[in-house]
C-alpha cells in the first residue's frame, strides 16, 4: 500500500478534492461510504494499538501508563489529522464523517471491553473489572467522549446511533453486573452467635474456645472483605449511573433496569443486611465506623452525582436513606 493511503488526513484531502472537481460523480460513486471504509482500516489499527486488549486489566488499572488505553477520542491520531483535514470543510460533514467512524469501529470495540456479545451464548463477562475504580473512571470518560462526538451529529441519523451506543452500553453494564452478583457468596453471619474478644472472633457460648483461623477468616471475608468489595462495585456502578442519566433524554427501560439492579439487588438485598449483623456482633470500634464508613461511600456517590434527588429513585433508594 502506498504511504499517501496510509494517512486519514491525505485520505480525507483526496476525497475533499474528487468532491470537489466532481460533485456528481462523487455522490453517484458512493465515495463517501468508501472514505469511510478506508479511514476505518487506519482507524481500527490505531485502537488496536492504543487499546492493547491483551494488556487492557494493567493498562486501564495503571496510571502511569495512559498510552496503552487512551480515553479521549480527540488523541487518536485518525481524530485530530480528519478535523485538520475539514478545517475548511462544512462541519456537517466533518461530524457525519466522524459519526460513522465512531460508531463503526470505536462503539463496538467499546462495547466489546464491557460484554462481549455473543448470539449464541449471550452476554459473555468482558475485560472490564467493575470492581476497578480506576477503570470504571477511565471506561465512564470514555463513554463521555464518545458522546461527545455522537453529539456532534444532530441529525435524525446521528440521534439513532447515540440512542444505539446508549442502550448497548446500558444493556452490557447491566450483564456486567448481574453476572457479578450471580458469582458473589453472600453468606450473611448469625451475629446472635458471634462476638469478639481481644479482636478475636468467639463463640457466644461461654467457656467456649475462640475459632481456628480458618473460620475466622471465613466470618472476616463474610462480614468484612465482602462489604468493602461489594461497596466499590455499588460505587462505581453509581458512577455509571451519572454518566448515563445525564445523557439518556427519555424514559428508558433498560436505564430503570440498571438502576433498580443497583439500589435493590445489590444495595438493600446484599450490602444493607450485612451491615445490619455487624451491629449486634461486638461493642468493638470496628464494628460500629466500618458500617458507617461503608453507608457513607454509597450514599455519598449516590448524592454527589444526584440519584437520590431523582423522583424516579425515592422508593428504590428508600432503604439506603434509612441507613444513612
Amino acid at each position: 500500500v502506498q504511504d499517501e493511503y496510509l494517512s486519514t488526513y491525505n485520505l480525507c484531502k483526496m476525497f475533499l478534492e474528487w468532491e470537489r472537481q466532481y460533485p456528481d460523480d462523487y455522490k453517484n460513486c458512493y465515495a463517501a461510504m468508501t472514505l469511510v471504509q478506508m479511514i476505518s482500516v487506519l482507524v481500527r489499527l490505531e485502537l488496536c494499538q492504543r487499546w492493547d486488549t491483551l494488556a487492557l486489566h494493567e493498562s486501564l488499572d495503571n496510571d502511569e501508563n495512559e498510552k496503552t488505553f487512551v480515553s479521549d477520542l480527540s488523541k487518536f491520531k485518525w481524530c485530530i489529522d480528519l478535523n485538520e483535514a475539514f478545517s475548511n470543510a462544512d462541519g456537517p460533514k466533518n461530524n457525519g464523517l466522524l459519526t460513522n467512524i465512531i460508531h463503526k469501529c470505536v462503539v463496538p470495540q467499546f462495547t466489546s471491553v464491557l460484554t462481549i456479545q455473543d448470539m449464541e451464548r449471550g452476554n459473555l463477562h468482558g475485560l472490564y473489572d467493575p470492581f476497578s475504580p480506576l477503570q470504571t473512571k477511565r471506561l465512564c470518560f470514555c463513554c463521555t467522549s464518545i458522546l461527545q462526538y455522537l453529539d456532534s451529529c444532530l441529525n435524525e441519523k446521528g440521534s439513532e446511533k447515540r440512542n444505539e451506543f446508549l442502550e448497548n452500553t446500558t444493556k452490557s453494564l447491566l450483564s456486567v453486573l448481574q453476572y457479578n452478583l450471580e458469582s458473589e457468596a453472600i453468606p450473611i453471619v448469625k451475629s446472635s452467635d458471634i462476638t469478639i474478644v481481644d479482636d478475636k472472633f468467639m463463640p457466644r457460648d461461654s467457656g467456649a474456645n475462640a475459632y481456628d483461623d480458618e473460620t475466622s477468616d471465613a466470618i472476616a471475608y463474610a462480614m468484612i472483605i465482602q462489604t468493602k468489595s461489594l461497596s466499590q462495585l455499588a460505587v462505581n456502578m453509581i458512577d455509571w449511573l451519572s454518566v448515563l442519566d445525564k445523557a439518556i433524554y427519555s424514559p428508558s427501560d433498560e436505564l430503570s433496569s440498571l438502576t433498580r439492579c443497583v439500589f435493590v439487588d445489590l444495595v438493600s438485598v446484599r450490602i444493607l443486611p450485612i451491615i445490619q449483623s455487624l451491629h449486634g456482633i461486638s461493642s468493638h470500634e470496628l464494628f460500629h465506623e466500618f458500617p458507617k464508613e461503608i453507608i457513607g461511600e454509597i450514599y455519598g456517590a449516590a448524592t454527589r452525582n444526584g440519584l437520590l434527588e431523582k423522583n424516579e429513585n425515592i422508593l428504590l433508594s428508600a432503604p439506603l436513606r434509612v441507613a444513612a
